[in-house]
């Protein structure tokens, strides 16, 4: 998930060419909600947050929600 903050986008900008080959194709400066948006689907709702998986690592940003499929009869 691409972080809101812009030097922490350009520090994700710069490490994703290595990280995405070290880490199964995973792309931190990816914009997660416009990718699902335009794969078809409706966020219905999101939430985004840091988050750490330990004491003395960095929050990187994440979100959670949900979406439907956009069938386009709404």
């Amino acid at each position: 998930m691409r972080s809101a903050s812009p030097i922490l986008a350009l520090v994700e900008d710069a490490v994703t060419p290595l990280w995405s080959r070290a880490a199964g194709n995973c792309h931190p400066n990816r914009d997660t909600q416009a990718a699902i948006a335009s794969g078809g689907f409706r966020i219905a709702s999101i939430r985004r947050f840091g988050f750490a998986p330990g004491a003395l690592t960095p929050r990187t940003a994440h979100i959670l929600g949900a979406a439907t499929i956009d069938d386009g009869t709404r």
